[in-house]
């Protein structure tokens, strides 16, 4: 089969595919009777789609759509007029005459796609047509042998390219290219007449293969990606690489193998009856759903993926992931059904409002199920509601919504539990719509003047639809944003904000937001948003000399800590390296400066008013390391090093690290580009240790420095606790001892050495020079060891903890109950503090805390005779000494 072009009618199948995937259920008829199959059942106009779910009415089509068609021809940077933020632009071949389709979809951005108003781009490839929905829109340009994107706002279509409001529309035509290929089974049979998708972004085909297998599509020379995704084979995906017109795509082969329809039966879950007519449907696609029979069979012609659920009238909803292999067993419970009524802001019934329910999934998350609508009275019975599986941190809720009144508060329905909960009277509920309302913003400057083409935003959270999702969901088309554009006027009016929750309006201006809190309640608002009066803010952006950059670049500013207004803004570099802001809202601002030539961005920070600004922008340099090993024996060379580049002028920040290939002696290896300043090269090759310093103050340019790498020693120890076995994992500390003035290690410089004992207690460093040295262990719910030692070494040396013991304190106030806070400290015979571990084991101290309880339990005590003082508040309690014993706990009590 050929395709020449990306079908519309694709678009719609596809998006059909994934439409409101886990929420939108549709049911059949019948009534429950003892004995035999359990029958379950509703009518499928209770959970059809009200008209204004499915489509918008006339006096909603409102926005036109504005645009221009173009070919790219090349990206460049442009620079940023005063009041632009600059960003790479498309130098373009505007495409005259190009044929304009502007299509619309469902209020949930769903489609089907109704083509709604056609056109023709002008001399400059410009067009606007309309009106359209405001959210849910997009277009399409069409030209002979060439494609473009379907560019929207709002469409989840396949193949559509959302583009965020404030964005200009502009529809790029590519060159097409032909994509060919076929489709087979394992044993190499053609696959006739299977569903293939073509994507990639902005294009998207939906096609079926030739008796012979085959297929082909006009698309993008871009990479594309090819999906086999019909239900009787299993999905398999491939890529088309770009057709660079030098090499031509070869046509691709995808092999698949042939699978059963989704199978299973769905049964209830105390008894194991069938279940005849209840509801099973894909989730990926709810249009594909078909009912059980009398024995409670089932079959779904799709694909080994997704979820499929169940349900039927008084049979709760149930979902399952879609088995890789084998029959679905689906196993219903008896729903807690939920009655009520929908009424508005006044208490007057809404007829035809659409009730949801959400309900936490098996695996987690939630999922939300559309039910009945409501009748003309506003009643509803909802006898599939989705039930909580047991153990469920939240219990299911139900809400309203209508696209005209908005939606209601969420009503929580019983937790699954007994059978005497079950056999209740489904609990009722009222739910009420408090509206829409309109909001009409009037944008002036800080003179009073009106000012046209602000755009202006209204937003507001959705977490009356899911408590546990604040930022809220869009289900049905519920929208939580709005935009739009201020006329002549300078004002701009937005229609269905809600009405029981305060709107965020946000004026965007000049890099500029300005935001007002529009509080819950009335139908109709109007509000004025004065844009405040601006201050210049200015100064210079110098190299690394303090010589001014002549011009090329920008620089950006950001508003700090200023409550209800946001502010980012970038201005051009003069040829002086002058930069100035104008009108900006008094404050402090923070300042980055970027010009070209050089790659180190300069910061800095100043006040709206001020002129004094000096930014620094700098050059990396690229460093090379020569690599020496100082008398190394032949194998030296065969040794990896791993370089650590210090910045000398940061300590804090982590080095960066390269680890450099075995290579020979002398040999010199670049390592990468460094900010201008003073580096600290440490070289690591096992025994080997090297150290060296570049001073590097100039902006770019190269430097090489010579790392000389000496051999250094080990130091070898069992470390053991004070009973003679062996203790891994504690961490050692080795540093060296000055003797004179300093003591240096390999490379030239003073520097400590640790690591941790290993299996057996034993612990083996490298990098040591001849010298006397300290080793400190900390091994936690022990006493600390520091001890001396000679390095090199005679002998095996063997490092043991002193014994330990436990103390716990009890402290009592003046009415015997526990005193929590109090501060107890502990202190040795001669007056010094003993250093023990916490409760909590997390570090070492001399002084504790009491818990709630009164009571603190200290390890890793030195044994001997302790003095222990308490201070309870401003009252310090008669201080007592106790004896610590090896492996044993003491007990003091004060204030009993």
């Amino acid at each position: 089969m050929r395709c020449d072009t990306p079908r519309v009618a694709g678009a719609i199948r596809r998006s059909a595919a994934s439409l409101l995937a886990a929420c939108l259920v549709v049911a059949a008829s019948g009534a429950c009777g003892p004995g035999g199959p359990v029958q379950a059942s509703v009518r499928d106009a209770e959970i059809s789609e009200a008209p204004w779910e499915a489509a918008f009415d006339a006096s909603e089509y409102t926005e036109m759509v504005a645009g221009r068609v173009f070919r790219p021809a090349e990206t460049v940077k442009v620079s940023a007029a005063p009041t632009a933020t600059p960003s790479p632009d498309l130098r373009v071949a505007p495409y005259p005459g190009a044929k304009i389709e502007v299509f619309t979809a469902r209020p949930d951005g769903r489609g089907p796609l109704v083509p709604v108003v056609t056109g023709t781009a002008d001399a400059d490839g410009r067009f606007v047509l309309g009106p359209v929905p405001p959210l849910v829109n997009g277009f399409r340009a069409q030209m002979d042998g060439m494609l473009g994107a379907l560019i929207s706002r709002g469409l989840r279509v396949g193949g559509a390219v959302n583009l965020a409001p404030s964005e200009e529309r502009r529809c790029g035509l590519r060159a097409t290219r032909e994509i060919r290929g076929r489709v087979l089974g394992r044993d190499g049979r053609p696959a006739a007449g299977a569903h293939l998708t073509v994507e990639d972004l902005g294009f998207f085909a939906d096609l079926t293969t030739a008796p012979d297998g085959s297929f082909s599509v006009r698309g993008p020379e871009d990479p594309v990606v090819v999906t086999l995704s019909d239900p009787a084979w299993d999905v398999v995906r491939a890529t088309v690489p770009a057709d660079t017109g030098l090499v031509t795509a070869a046509p691709i082969e995808l092999r698949s193998t042939a699978t059963d329809p989704l199978a299973g039966t769905v049964l209830t879950a105390a008894d194991s009856r069938p279940v005849e007519g209840a509801t099973v449907l894909w989730m990926d696609d709810p249009s594909i759903r078909t009912r059980s029979g009398p024995d409670g069979r089932y079959r779904l012609p799709v694909p080994r993926m997704g979820r499929i659920a169940a349900f039927g009238a008084g049979l709760a909803w149930k979902s399952y992931e879609v088995l890789r292999a084998g029959e679905h067993e689906i196993r219903l419970r008896p729903a807690v059904g939920v009655r009520g009524r929908v009424v508005d802001a006044d208490g007057r019934p809404v007829a035809s409002a659409r009730i949801m329910g959400v309900s936490t999934a098996r695996e987690g998350g939630r999922e939300r199920v559309l039910g009945p609508l409501t009748a003309a009275d506003g009643t509803f019975d909802f006898s599939w509601m989705p039930s909580t599986p047991r153990g469920a941190e939240h219990a299911s809720f139900v809400m309203a919504w209508h696209r005209r009144l908005g939606a209601s508060a969420a009503a929580a329905v019983p937790v699954w539990g007994a059978d005497a909960d079950r056999a209740a009277p489904p609990p009722a509920v009222q739910l009420k719509l408090w509206g829409n309302r309109d909001i009409e913003c009037v944008v002036r400057d800080h003179a009073g003047a009106v000012v046209p083409g602000a755009r202006i935003a209204a937003e507001w959270t959705g977490d009356h639809l899911d408590p546990d999702d604040p930022g809220g969901f869009s289900v049905l088309g519920v929208p939580l944003r709005f935009d739009a554009k201020t006329d002549a006027t300078g004002s701009a009016r937005m229609v269905g904000a809600p009405r029981d929750r305060p709107v965020t309006v946000i004026v965007s201006l000049w890099g500029l937001d300005v935001r007002r809190e529009v509080p819950a309640g009335p139908a109709s608002v109007k509000i004025d948003v004065p844009i405040p009066a601006g201050k210049s803010l200015a100064g210079h952006v110098v190299d690394r000399n303090g010589s001014p950059v002549a011009g090329g670049g920008h620089v950006t500013a950001r508003l700090l800590d200023t409550p209800g207004v946001e502010l980012l803004r970038s201005v051009p570099i003069g040829a002086d390296g002058r930069f100035q802001f104008d009108e900006l809202p008094d404050g402090e601002y923070a300042l980055v400066a970027e010009a070209e030539g050089f790659d180190l961005r300069g910061g800095g920070g100043s006040r709206a008013g001020r002129d004094d600004a000096v930014l620094r922008v700098e050059k990396s340099f690229r460093l090379s390391v020569r690599i020496r090993f100082d008398g190394a024996p032949d194998d030296a060379a065969l040794l990896p090093v791993t370089i650590a580049a210090e910045d000398r002028d940061e300590p804090s920040l982590p080095p960066k690290r390269l680890t450099l290939p075995a290579g020979p002696d002398g040999r010199v290896v670049p390592v990468g580009t460094y900010h201008p300043g003073t580096w600290i090269v440490n070289a690591d090759a096992g025994d080997w240790r090297g150290r060296a310093e570049v001073v590097h103050p100039e902006d770019g340019g190269d430097a090489t420095v010579d790392v000389r790498l000496e051999r250094t020693l080990r130091f070898r120890a069992l470390v053991e606790d004070d009973d003679g076995s062996p203790l891994s994992g504690v961490p050692i500390v080795v540093t060296p001892i000055a003797q004179g003035s300093t003591v240096t290690t390999a490379g030239g410089a003073s520097q400590r050495v640790s690591g941790w004992t290993g299996d057996g207690g034993v612990v083996d460093l490298a990098g040591l020079r001849p010298g006397l040295w300290e080793a400190r262990l900390m091994p936690k719910d022990r006493v600390p060891l520091v001890q001396r030692i000679q390095v090199p070494m005679e002998g095996k040396l063997t490092l043991r903890l002193a014994p330990h013991g436990e103390l716990e304190v009890r402290v009592r106030s003046a009415d015997k109950q526990g005193a929590p806070g109090a501060i107890v400290s502990l202190i040795d015979g001669a007056g010094a503090d003993v250093y023990a571990w916490g409760p909590d084991g997390s570090q070492l101290s001399s002084r504790f805390r009491t818990g709630a309880d009164g009571v603190v339990r200290m390890r890793g005590v030195p044994v001997g005779r302790i003095r222990c003082e308490v201070a309870l508040g401003a009252t310090r309690l008669p201080s007592q000494t106790v004896a610590v014993e090896p492996r044993k706990t003491a007990v003091l009590s004060f204030g009993e």
